[in-house]
């Protein structure tokens, strides 16, 4: 009697370590698949928000993705922006990739992920019919901040070698500018080569630390099994 119930309860330890085993084992491509596309496939946006202290507004919209290209050669990302402007006082914003019209002046702009340096050439224009200055602000919104890729996203003056804001960390930069005078600015993004060669080797750890922890069990599986048929002899 004693016998069948240590076969009994060897049977049931079986299972549950058996359906461990299945689950964590079904687990593998997913956890893979996570991991590894933190890597290859990137694919991230910023929305930049314009208020001008009366009230004028306008935005665009910047990022990367897997299938996009770089350079003065248009993909399925570039949007345009309206080719007509609204009735004076206005505020525009736009990108130039050096396309030709209409994509001269782009409301989005896309460019192919990865890399350790990417710039965006900015630009905006203040429209009043008054020889005069304003504010504008500009907040940021990052999308799918978990799949960026760069250590820093920051914000230039064309003509100037220091960053003025830094997207990753300021909610807001402000700044003065005349009014129909076109405004440029350099948007940066820069990785350090060697925080990429850490971060895979991260993840490849990670990775080879589970598949190891999933042999273990197993074996500990196979020698329970072994005990278990010398159980029931």
């Amino acid at each position: 009697m004693k016998k069948n119930q240590i076969k009994k309860r060897y049977l049931i330890t079986s299972q549950k370590l058996v359906f461990i085993i299945i689950v964590a084992l079904l687990m593998v491509p997913l956890f893979l698949s996570e991991n590894i596309s933190a890597i290859d496939n990137l694919d991230w946006d910023v929305r930049l928000n314009f208020i001008e202290t009366s009230g004028d507004e306008d935005y665009v919209i910047f990022g990367e993705s897997s299938d996009a290209v770089d350079g003065s050669i248009r993909d399925d990302y570039d949007m345009p922006k309206p080719p007509s402007a609204p009735m004076p006082p206005y505020l525009r914003a736009w990108f130039d990739d050096n396309l030709s019209a209409p994509y001269d002046l782009l409301l989005a702009d896309y460019r192919k992920s990865s890399d350790t340096y990417k710039m965006w050439n900015l630009s905006l224009l203040w429209v009043n019919n008054e020889n005069s200055s304003t504010t504008i602000t500009i907040t940021s919104s990052i999308q799918n901040i978990t799949n960026f890729y760069y250590d820093s996203l920051e914000l230039y003056n064309e003509s100037e070698d220091i960053p003025v804001a830094n997207f990753l960390l300021d909610e807001k930069y402000s700044f003065n500018i005349n009014a129909n005078e076109i405004k440029k600015f350099n948007i940066i993004c820069t990785k350090e080569e060697n925080n990429e060669l850490f971060n895979n080797i991260d993840v490849m750890t990670s990775i080879a630390i589970f598949l190891l922890v999933i042999i273990i069990i197993s074996v500990f599986v196979i020698i329970y099994f072994q005990k278990l048929r010398k159980i029931k002899k």
